[in-house]
């Protein structure tokens, strides 16, 4: 069984926060596969797929959608 917390919904935050700003998800691509989209989200450099915000929300979006646990913005 998969545990999911506030750590997830973190993350959830920042993909909201970026389809509001440009309209489109961040890391998803046309024709992409559920697998493909994973594997993408899990190994690949992301930053290179965030391109279109400031950099004031470029900042608070990585530290919503930082796979790093350290680099992510916690709720304690």
């Amino acid at each position: 069984a998969h545990r999911y917390g506030k750590r997830i919904d973190t993350w959830a935050c920042g993909i909201i926060m970026h389809m509001i700003l440009t309209g489109k998800h961040p890391f998803v691509v046309k024709g992409d596969t559920e697998k493909a989209y994973i594997q993408r989200i899990s190994t690949a450099n992301l930053e290179s797929y965030v391109t279109e915000l400031s950099p004031l929300a470029s900042s608070l979006f990585w530290h919503l959608c930082s796979r790093g646990a350290v680099d992510r913005y916690s709720s304690h």
